[in-house]
């Protein structure tokens, strides 16, 4: 008898330590995906600029929410603010808020910031 309550208990043990890991690890992994994707769509809206010229901030956002929708994978609320914006000297401020639910039922949110300013080169004569 016990024996069967040490089990029992261990069992226990061994399954919410396997439940506190999965939702670490799902965490983490959407944190680095989430900054990943941020980080290629800030680059990719820059490196965009380099071909073409905006016309206004508001395109450039509208530009970097389309790329940013591209490279997202997860099933997720996204909530996107363009902190600032410039599309003559090519300078983007971004926060991406991630909303989801772990697998236990939690709501956690993800938060991440980019900053990023598109250098431009000088061509020798």
């Amino acid at each position: 008898m016990k024996g069967a309550v040490t089990g029992i208990i261990l069992l226990v043990i061994l399954i919410y330590s396997v439940f506190i890991t999965q939702n670490i690890a799902g965490l983490t992994t959407r944190k680095t995906e989430l900054t990943m994707d941020v980080s290629n769509a800030v680059e990719q809206t820059l490196d965009n600029m380099k071909e073409e010229q905006y016309e206004s901030r508001e395109q450039m956002a509208e530009i970097f929410v389309r790329d940013l929708k591209t490279q997202i994978t997860s099933d997720a609320d996204i909530e996107v603010e363009i902190i600032g914006a410039d599309h003559i000297h090519g300078l983007l401020d971004v926060n991406v808020r991630e909303t989801f639910l772990t697998s236990d039922g939690k709501k956690k949110t993800i938060e991440v910031r980019k900053t990023a300013v598109l250098e431009q080169f000088q061509e020798e004569a």
